[in-house]
């Protein structure tokens, strides 16, 4: 509750910064919020006429406005008014301006403004209702011409507006200079309608310094489940928790004519047995010597914002959660797997070491699986039976030793098996056709799983010399 307050709060800081406008991309940057957190937030503001945005290319900018909303206006207004939008036509009006242009209500609603008998003065009427529309409020002089009667004087008051689907508007308020005659009651009347549009929400109540009803308007009595004639002149006591009671006395506690306005957020039981989240704004009145005479409250249902939250942060749990567990298994699996590539470095480097001494020894050695194929031949025995290696791999063993085995070679495998090392004198082929005599040496190897018979012989041209030990020469 407490972060959605600062987010908004942050918002609208950041937007009374850059009067020109931002995007919701720029908002989220600067205050470190997602898009869509954003953009949920600035519709809201939009919805309560406090932010307004217009394109500038592909972007969209938002920015600062005081938008009245106008589901408000035929409530609390008692002079003639037109509801206007921003493609110019009324959407809605009264009966006291029905009665002053002398045209019945139906033929009034869905007409374009520019074709009713309003008048301003200084032949800037389109001017002044595109001023309002985009968000400014304008007072000008203007004429009225009933269809059955003589032109009158007024003062117009062009308000901003904000429809609840979020579009601008304006709304064109009809002052007759000769009610400045009236009573001074009446124009205070007047003066409080007009503090009361500047800052309802969706629920308004009007109270006494002691919490006594004085206006309630329609939207809150259906959420509460009462008429107004239950509410009017009672105490206005919302059905809340004990810690929120303290916390609204509190709150009122602490506005005063320097800060007059605050705002809370509360749980509330409504008609229906329903705990609903609401936001209110809630405003102290004060005379012309400082005297508290009432309090105006204005407030929104948030449930469902809250709700939203509420899953959103319950998402971002999740999500934390699935990272750290991921992060964590993805750690594990790096382990093993430097553990694997430091043991096949291992490996690599011993079969190097092996492959080395396969070249380098006197011996000339085949290897050859269980079928016979040649799988290793090293260099000595490439040099000795005049073959590329590439030449040799694959290939039955049968091409460099063509007779002079008795047993088939699967028998020599059982052979050596079961016996041990042979030894054969024979002959083997090189590519060219000769024949070499050579003893080979026979051995039966197993890798992996997998059986193998090793073929040993030396070249009779390799001599090997014999090394004698020598003392050092005494000095």
């Amino acid at each position: 509750m407490e972060r959605y307050q600062d987010d908004i709060a942050r918002i609208r800081d950041l937007l009374r910064e850059h009067a020109s406008g931002m995007s919701i991309t720029d908002i989220a940057e600067q205050v470190h919020i997602s898009r869509n957190s954003v953009g949920k937030y600035l519709d809201i503001l939009q919805i309560q006429g406090s932010v307004d945005a217009y394109k500038a290319g592909t972007s969209k900018l938002y920015f600062l406005s005081s938008r009245l909303p106008s589901h408000a206006i035929p409530e609390v207004c008692t002079r003639p008014f037109l509801l206007i939008d921003k493609e110019e036509f009324v959407t809605d009006t009264n009966r006291q301006m029905a009665e002053l242009l002398a045209i019945p209500k139906e033929r009034i609603v869905g007409k374009e403004f520019a074709s009713l008998p309003i008048k301003v003065r200084e032949a800037r009427g389109k001017q002044t209702l595109w001023g309002a529309l985009r968000g400014t409020s304008i007072r000008v002089q203007g004429t009225i011409r009933p269809e059955n009667g003589e032109p009158k004087a007024a003062s117009l008051i062009f308000e901003p507006i904000v429809y609840e689907n979020g579009r601008p508007g304006a709304a064109l308020i009809v002052e007759d200079p000769q009610s400045r005659a009236a009573t001074k009651d009446i124009a205070g009347a007047f003066s409080d309608i007009l503090a009361l549009l500047d800052d309802e929400i969706e629920y308004v109540v009007r109270c006494t310094p002691d919490g006594t009803i004085r206006f309630v308007n329609e939207t809150y009595c259906a959420a509460a489940g009462k008429t107004k004639e239950d509410m009017m002149n009672r105490p206005f006591r919302p059905l809340v928790s004990a810690e929120d009671a303290e916390r609204i006395r509190d709150h009122l506690a602490q506005l005063s004519v320097q800060q007059p306005v605050a705002w809370i957020e509360l749980r509330a039981v409504m008609g229906g047995g329903e705990v609903r989240w609401q936001r209110w704004k809630d405003r102290a009145l004060f005379d012309d010597r400082g005297r508290l005479t009432g309090y105006q409250s204005c407030g929104i249902d948030i449930t469902d914002l809250m709700e939203l939250k509420q899953e959103i942060a319950a998402a971002e749990e999740r999500v934390d959660e699935m990272v750290k567990k991921k992060t964590e298994e993805l750690r594990s699996t790096n382990r093993q797997l430097y553990a694997e590539l430091s043991a096949r470095e291992k490996t690599d480097h011993r079969l190097m070491e092996v492959q080395f001494l396969l070249n380098n020894g006197a011996d000339a050695v085949i290897l050859a699986d269980r079928n016979g194929h040649i799988q290793i031949v090293n260099e000595r025995a490439q040099d000795l039976l005049g073959y590329r290696e590439e030449e040799l791999l694959d290939q039955p063993l049968s091409t460099v030793i063509p007779s002079g085995l008795s047993d088939s070679f699967s028998d020599l495998i059982e052979r050596l098996k079961d016996s041990g090392p042979m030894k054969a004198r024979l002959s083997l082929a090189t590519k060219n056709g000769t024949q070499i005599p050579a003893e080979v040496l026979f051995l039966f190897l197993q890798y992996l799983g997998e059986d193998f018979v090793g073929c040993f012989t030396r070249d009779a041209a390799v001599k090997v010399h014999d090394f004698a030990m020598v003392e050092d020469n005494p000095r």
